[in-house]
């Protein structure tokens, strides 16, 4: 935790200074929710559903240009994620088949381009495209089987999960628009699809009733709502 606070607090550092650049930095918040699942790619692995989820952060574009349409978009992000498997498993001695819901909190860093129109009226239209290198805060899971009398059995509560990756590397690519309020204050609104391109799970992630090792891609709708200064 030391070591993330310390890198929100070099990233913040780094922002404060873009922004003595004037109107080349356009420094924001953000926040909204999101559609999340995870799409297995073990054996009898399938998707059960979907979850909810939350992004929240400040976002940077920095126009390294001479007009006003061509940015470099980065940052910081916080994004709750999660999603929903079925696969076999053992409890008690007997296998059943588990439902099992996952969440974990990353800290993003978003590397990409946002492409924006002329002004029409008061309205700006933009698309974005890029990565998002993330760092995971926390992971729990929560899990629901039926067991041999054919009764709904859930845990009392979220437990730590310790066998999500580490590290994430997703790609994103989005649509928007920006309603300018005054000069160089703005509300957007983007609705953004994201896949994360590594393993939702770390190594030790190993199912002990088939002895494979679990595999899954997160990927997510977002519905980003900001304000720009």
């Amino acid at each position: 935790m030391k070591k993330t606070l310390l890198i929100v607090c070099l990233i913040l550092s780094s922002i404060s200074l873009l922004a003595q650049d004037g109107k080349r930095v356009n420094i924001g918040l953000s926040i909204g929710p999101s559609i999340d699942w995870i799409s297995p790619k073990t054996d009898n692995y399938e998707r059960d559903g979907i979850g909810i989820g939350l992004r929240y952060g400040v976002p940077v574009d920095i126009n390294f240009t001479h007009g006003s349409n061509y940015y470099f978009s980065t940052g910081i992000k916080f994004e709750h994620i999660g999603g929903k498997m079925n696969f076999p498993f053992i409890y008690n001695e007997k296998e059943v088949a588990l439902n099992r819901k996952y969440t974990a909190m990353f800290l993003s860093i978003p590397t990409g381009i946002k492409l924006k129109t002329p002004t029409f009226g008061s309205m700006v239209f933009a698309g974005n495209f890029g990565f998002l290198h993330g760092l995971k805060l926390n992971g729990k899971f929560i899990d629901t089987w039926v067991d041999e009398n054919g009764n709904n059995v859930m845990q009392n509560k979220k437990e730590e999960y310790e066998n999500c990756a580490f590290f994430k590397e997703s790609i994103y690519v989005g649509l928007g628009a920006e309603y300018i309020i005054q000069e160089d204050f703005r509300a957007s609104f983007y609705i953004n699809y994201a896949y994360t391109i590594t393993n939702f799970f770390n190594k030790k992630a190993i199912n002990p009733t088939t002895n494979l090792r679990e595999k899954g891609n997160p990927g997510a709708v977002e519905f980003v709502f900001g304000i720009h200064f």
